[in-house]
């Protein structure tokens, strides 16, 4: 039998008698509150992302197919509509659906109030399923090429502030031309994304309402917004559809069009990165000392085994079984507090947020099993490498002195 795990086995069972047993539980906590706080961190910022890149691209798209002069006025030239280059986009392997879009900026006055807004048309290739927002009250309005429809849907922002409701009407005025022009519509439905740059501003509306407005024809639009599959294919779906794009077009991804949001999400990759490095040091000086003190604890079985025969590499590999093993008790402790936790908030939504300040109302949290694995197998092997250190003192013990050690 091998001699080091046959007593690295006797000595794993933490004996209540012994000084070490309360140091190696504090360090099996300490390793466990690690793994749950840098796992919810992982978890937490993935599903901020997930969840932020879901309602952004709900009222944006992955990618925008728009003529180059478009402005933040928004108001832009159209382009036109090309059903055989919309058929060769749609046909991408990536690609999941293609939509004309319309934009109009333009003011909703009741007796009381006015508010600056922005309505977006949209057609009946339009998939709701894409839509970021969730529809509060009232139905979604079935758009037609054959007719135009005045139903439209607000979001619960612009209804609270200027006190409307469902099936009530309501005055939008436009300008072309320097000329206003007035249109009455029906609300339809009230939605609520959590967004609030967009549930402030954007109102759903036919896009054959907005034509006319600009005083374009059925075979012109503002441009296409394309969904994909997966937001993770964003840029190969790019490299795709770039020989189809119009000479008079540009191609946008949704995080050109909003960077601001996306360079906010991409600094919570560093408060992430700050916070495993912080996590991992406390793991490594933990064991680092929990190490010492059983090493020094076991000074006279220390000295026995050397008298006995036993060279410094077979006594070290002795202390690393059980640094593994505490290690190992540690992480998997926390894996398992961490998902259960997780478990809950996903669940009941337990801790809230303001949705005003973080896009979400409750924390996101999305388990990525990767992650996990990464996590545990770098806390694992980096406290592993490091415990070698402290077992350096077992070379400088003399067998003499250890035995007599009390």
């Amino acid at each position: 039998m091998n001699a080091p795990l046959f007593i690295s086995k006797r000595i794993l069972k933490i004996n209540k008698n012994d000084y070490s047993g309360n140091i190696v539980k504090i360090a099996i906590g300490t390793i466990a509150l690690g793994v749950i706080v840098m796992l919810f961190a992982v978890f937490i910022v993935t599903g901020f992302k997930n969840q932020i890149e879901k309602k952004v691209a709900g009222f944006v798209g992955h990618l925008r197919v728009s003529n180059f002069d478009y402005n933040e006025s928004w108001e832009s030239k159209p382009i036109e509509i090309d059903q055989e280059y919309i058929d060769n986009i749609s046909n991408l392997k990536h690609i999941h659906s293609v939509n004309q879009y319309a934009l109009k900026a333009g003011i909703l006055k009741t007796r009381e109030d006015i508010e600056g807004i922005v309505f977006k048309g949209i057609g009946e290739d339009f998939d709701f399923e894409n839509f970021s927002g969730e529809i509060l009250e009232g139905r979604i309005p079935k758009y037609s090429q054959e007719r135009n429809n005045d139903s439209i849907l607000i979001s619960k922002n612009i209804a609270d502030k200027l006190n409307l409701s469902i099936d009530e009407k309501i005055d939008a005025y436009f300008l072309y031309d320097q000329t206003p022009r007035v249109r009455r519509f029906i609300i339809s439905g009230i939605y609520s994304s959590g967004f609030g740059d967009y549930d402030k501003t954007f109102i759903i509306s036919d896009i054959n309402i907005i034509r006319q407005l600009n005083n374009w024809t059925n075979e012109q639009c503002a441009g296409y917004e394309i969904y994909l599959n997966s937001i993770s294919n964003i840029y190969s779906a790019c490299d795709e559809i770039l020989p189809f794009v119009p000479y008079n077009c540009q191609l946008q991804t949704v995080y050109d069009i909003n960077p601001q949001v996306f360079d906010w999400l991409s600094l919570q990759d560093v408060n992430v990165a700050v916070l495993l490095s912080i996590m991992s040091i406390v793991c490594i000086v933990t064991m680092i000392s929990v190490l010492i003190i059983i090493i020094i604890e076991k000074t006279s079985m220390i000295g026995i085994l050397k008298s006995l025969g036993m060279n410094n590499s077979g006594i070290r590999k002795i202390f690393m079984v059980k640094a593994a093993y505490i290690i190992g008790i540690g992480v998997l402790l926390g894996n398992v507090i961490a998902l259960i936790l997780s478990y809950i908030q996903i669940k009941f939504s337990i801790i809230k947020l303001p949705q005003e300040s973080y896009y979400v109302n409750t924390v996101p949290i999305e388990i990525n099993f990767w992650q996990v694995i990464s996590i545990d197998l770098g806390i694992f092997l980096i406290c592993m490498l490091i415990v070698i250190i402290p077992t350096a003192l077992i070379a400088k013990v003399n067998p003499v002195n250890a035995i007599r050690y009390e």
